[in-house]
């Protein structure tokens, strides 16, 4: 069973339909507080929902899809992907076309968009909530978002970080290079790095980590 999230006009005829508004033929609902019982759903979608929400109260929606989809089942988001508009407004969008993009069309009371998230802050908030990324689209200034419910997340705990993590990445097939190496020594340069992966996706997980590094030398 599908529950699809936010639905506003656009109902889904294999899925349960739910909005904050009263629509026909859809539960009238707050995405913080879903009517469902443990592990209902094997799917979840949830499309322009998520930047209606303070980055506290995402959470605590992240948390309730998290509760009511079963284990291993995914969720699809799409949410405005702050990379993107910032790329668009530098190459000559109207500054009106970007503002509805970042703080969305506010002609009701709840179509307003209080966060914006780029690919790495996105991932961020579903690793604080137990989910990890499967795969990720750029459409147009949004990104489209697959996640995959961790049910038994395994925490690594690396008290040596730079053997540690190297360790860590050479037994799921990953090599550093020498300036991966490098840029990694400068992110673990710390007395301990904690990371919370499950074995199904530790690879994409170890690749998309690397990226980070890449991105912040």
């Amino acid at each position: 069973m599908k529950l699809n999230i936010g639905c506003g006009e656009k109902l889904l005829d294999d899925a349960v339909n739910i909005d904050i508004r009263e629509i026909d033929g859809a539960y009238q609902m707050d995405a913080r507080e879903l009517e469902f019982a443990d592990e209902t759903f094997s799917e979840v979608v949830a499309h322009d929902v998520i930047e209606h929400f303070t980055v506290d109260d995402a959470l605590i929606v992240l948390s309730e899809i998290h509760r009511v989809l079963k284990p291993g089942s995914e969720v699809e988001f799409r949410l405005p992907d702050l990379a993107s508009i910032f790329d668009a407004y530098a190459k000559g969008a109207r500054a009106e076309k970007v503002s509805w993009w970042l703080y969305g069309g506010q002609d009701y009371k709840e179509n307003f968009h209080l966060a914006c998230y780029d690919k790495i802050s996105f991932q961020n908030l579903l690793n604080n909530c137990e989910f990890q990324i499967i795969s990720y689209v750029s459409e147009g200034t949004n990104m489209v978002v697959r996640g995959e419910k961790v049910s038994d997340p395994i925490k690594l705990e690396f008290k040596d970080p730079i053997k540690d993590f190297k360790e860590f990445c050479s037994s799921i097939g990953c090599t550093l290079s020498p300036q991966q190496e490098e840029i990694a020594r400068l992110i673990l340069g710390r007395d301990k790095v904690e990371l919370c992966l499950s074995g199904r996706w530790g690879k994409n997980y170890m690749r998309d980590l690397i990226m980070k590094f890449e991105e912040k030398e």
